[in-house]
Formats: C-alpha cells, sequence, structure tokens
C-alpha cells in the first residue's frame, strides 16, 4: 500500500472513530427536517399513557385523541378515555391550567439545536437499511436536565442510536436508554419512528417511552403516541 493510500485509510478510521460536531453536514439536515416549525402536521394524534402494577402486572391506561388546529397552531384535545369512563372534560380542563411546554415539541430533545452543547455523534463506519433506505448510523450520548418535582432539574445521560437517509438527512428511526440520572429513575427507554409525507417534508409515524421509577414501588408506565395524517397511513 502506498503512503498515500496509508493516509487515505487512516482518516476514513479517524472519521468513523471520533465524534463528529453539530456541523457534519448530515448531521444538520436531519436538524433542519425535525425543526417542529418544518415537520409534516398529523390530522389526529392517538396518545396511550399506561400505568403498571409491578407487583400484580395490572395496567391501567388512558386514550387521548389531538386533532391538529391550524387557526391555532397547535393540538387541540379531543376526547380522553380512562378504563373505559369519559373523561375529555376533566383533561380539557387540566391542560387548560397546565402549559406542560418548553418551547417547539421536539420528537426528542437531540434534535433540539439549543441543547447541542450535551450532544456527542459517533457515526458508525457501516451503514442499514431502514424500510427500504439505506441509512448513516449514529450512535450519540446526550446529556441534558429533566425537571422531576420541586426543585432544579436534574441532570440526565441518555445513550442511543440514530438512523439518518443518506440521500436527503432525514431522521427515519431512533432508540435510546437512560443511562445516568436521579436514584428515582430505574430504567428509561424510548422509540422513534419516522418517514417522509407526501410532500417530501417529514413526518413521525409512532413515538414511545417506557419507565420504572423508585418513588413508589408501583410506579411504572409510559406513552405510545401514533400519527395520522388523514391518507389512510401514517
Amino acid at each position: 500500500m502506498t503512503p498515500v493510500r496509508i493516509i487515505s485509510a487512516l482518516l476514513l478510521i479517524i472519521r468513523f472513530a471520533l465524534p463528529v460536531s453539530a456541523s457534519d453536514e448530515l448531521w444538520s439536515r436531519a436538524i433542519n427536517y425535525a425543526d417542529p416549525i418544518r415537520a409534516d402536521k398529523a390530522a389526529t394524534i392517538l396518545m396511550e399513557t399506561y400505568k403498571r402494577d409491578n407487583v400484580s402486572a395490572e395496567t391501567t391506561g388512558m386514550v387521548m385523541v389531538f386533532a391538529w388546529k391550524e387557526q391555532l397552531g397547535d393540538y387541540e384535545l379531543v376526547s380522553a378515555v380512562e378504563n373505559g369512563k369519559d373523561v375529555t372534560k376533566h383533561e380539557q380542563r387540566r391542560l387548560e391550567r397546565v402549559d406542560e411546554r418548553d418551547g417547539p415539541s421536539f420528537a426528542h430533545q437531540i434534535f433540539n439545536p439549543d441543547k447541542a452543547a450535551g450532544l456527542t455523534l459517533i457515526p458508525r463506519a457501516t451503514t442499514a437499511v431502514v424500510d427500504g433506505y439505506e441509512c448513516r448510523i449514529y450512535d450519540f450520548v446526550f446529556k441534558d436536565e429533566w425537571p422531576m418535582g420541586a426543585g432544579k432539574p436534574k441532570p440526565v445521560t441518555e445513550e442511543g442510536t440514530v438512523f439518518i437517509d443518506v440521500e436527503n438527512g432525514m431522521p427515519l428511526r431512533l432508540v435510546s436508554r437512560l443511562t445516568e440520572g436521579p436514584d428515582l429513575i430505574v430504567s428509561y427507554e424510548y422509540r422513534m419512528s419516522a418517514a417522509s409525507g407526501s410532500d417530501g417534508s417529514w413526518r413521525l409515524k409512532e413515538l414511545s417511552m417506557d419507565f420504572v421509577g423508585r418513588m413508589l414501588i408501583t410506579r411504572a408506565g409510559g406513552f405510545r403516541m401514533r400519527f395520522n395524517y388523514g391518507e389512510g397511513s401514517s
């Protein structure tokens, strides 16, 4: 092997062995797609929340339907059913009293440019096919803070993997888990899948979270969100 080829090979190894910065071109395109302002808006969102009893394995849950309101520029709760009981009005009043949002709702905070300082991306040397698209694979470590009850937000560290379409930079899949956090969190897992919309914009398909905590001995649960774009498929 000639010196030039040796140097080229070393550069390739370094490229895929070291973390990339937020200025990585493909990642910058992914951030652009995942911007909540530009992302495709689902006509309705079905959200299933649940709590799980760790002792008896009994699960209780609520199904909530949200509809996009163009005039509001936001989603509005249409219905809520908890264990067979209609609790729509109660949940509507609760949502009116409590503003749970902190700025735009990113599908995951790794796509939030304001939190780029806490994100380390490590691209793999190989690609993978997701839903027929060749994807570049990034492993990541993400340091963030989560508000948890009274007091200051608690530092957490999340590790995961995100798959980015190499052709257009669109994020198609993300999985992660919490590796460091407050003692009251036993485990936390996150999953997301997305696709290209009819106009080429980014659209979420499914998003879910599962957690187990120590706050109460039976504290466990999570949510599932499914996005309907009114075209017979998500």
